[in-house]
């Protein structure tokens, strides 16, 4: 999903948002016109008041020292933020560049770059996607599960999350899929303490095809170490976890599209980067336990999903995180300065 961390909007990077950091908030929580203007450019749902807002997350307040965050694979605000004033972000690129920035620096705008992918990495280091391992010729349920992955995708917009085929000859199998979401979660920060982690995942058709006679078709969160989080890799098929953070069975999961949440126990909890980059993964019960599966001739055990790159908003892989943190934050609002 490289083009959707590769961009004009890269303007908009951390630096940026903590520069004007004290004008946003002004807006999202101003009058109640303000709110629903500016809650609105950047899709942000929540009723709270807000005390942090970067290219990928925002922090509301549920009390003085507790907070809920909400984490995006890709730096979904920069980009709400772009294009929702495309003009007028321009227009100010423009005056930059024919007047201000030769002329009269100190009065620029700073948007000189604004035609250009500037390098700041946030969003950039993370992603979502699959890593999978398929033989055509088929091969044992050992070497399948074990053996080394041959494909990858972190551009995929709607499809397969996780998945298990059988191969047409006597138990010999084609395909295993594994999946992966990476958020920046920094904003946390390492003095707060973590009660709850909630991965959403939108699920989508489902794939069940001359069924198993057997099979633990369960999704379930584990842990996941890529070599780079921010591009899911085929290599990294072998670096997914065994310990099962949520589960969540086949039924739940298909009886109907839409969220799923998947609410982490205190394992999974403590995986949270405090300080840096959060990386979680997506697998199948039988390929986790590799028992509990019984060969059947092309039988294909799958679930869907919409990843960060399916158009729109509105159906985003997210993860919310309540925290308490170290001090509480102190919000000063001051009057609205945007460029």
């Amino acid at each position: 999903m490289a083009q959707l961390n590769s961009g004009p909007w890269q303007v908009f990077n951390a630096a940026w948002f903590k520069r004007h950091q004290n004008s946003l908030l002004s807006w999202l929580n101003g009058s109640w016109l303000k709110r629903k203007i500016s809650r609105h450019l950047f899709r942000i749902d929540a009723t709270e008041p807000l005390v942090e807002l970067g290219p990928s997350y925002y922090v509301v307040k549920l009390d003085d020292t507790q907070r809920r965050a909400n984490f995006r694979t890709h730096p979904k605000y920069a980009k709400r933020l772009y294009y929702s004033l495309l003009a007028y972000w321009w227009f100010l690129h423009f005056l930059d560049w024919a007047l201000l920035d030769r002329f009269i620096p100190q009065l620029s705008f700073g948007l000189t770059d604004l035609n250009v992918k500037s390098a700041d990495g946030e969003g950039g280091t993370t992603c979502d996607g699959y890593s999978a391992r398929v033989v055509t010729a088929g091969a044992s349920w050992t070497s399948i599960r074990t053996g080394s992955g041959t494909s990858q995708s972190n551009t995929t917009t709607a499809g397969t999350l996780t998945r298990i085929t059988c191969h047409a000859d006597t138990d010999k199998y084609y395909a295993i899929r594994r999946a992966g979401f990476s958020f920046n979660t920094a904003a946390i920060g390492a003095g707060s303490t973590v009660s709850a982690v909630v991965l959403n995942l939108y699920s989508t058709d489902t794939y069940h095809v001359n069924t198993y006679d057997t099979v633990d078709g369960s999704i379930n969160v584990v842990s996941f170490a890529p070599t780079d989080p921010g591009t899911i890799a085929a290599a990294d098929f072998n670096l997914f976890g065994t310990t099962i953070y949520c589960a969540k069975s086949y039924a739940d999961y298909t009886v109907s599209n839409g969220y799923k949440t998947f609410t982490l126990d205190a394992t999974g909890r403590a995986d949270i980067n405090k300080t840096g980059i959060t990386v979680y993964g997506i697998r199948v019960g039988s390929d986790i336990s590799g028992t509990g599966l019984t060969w059947k001739a092309n039988a294909d055990l799958a679930v869907g999903v919409r990843w960060v790159d399916y158009t729109g908003t509105a159906s985003d892989p997210s993860m919310d995180v309540t925290y308490t943190s170290g001090t509480p934050a102190v919000y000063k609002p001051s009057p609205i300065i945007i460029a």
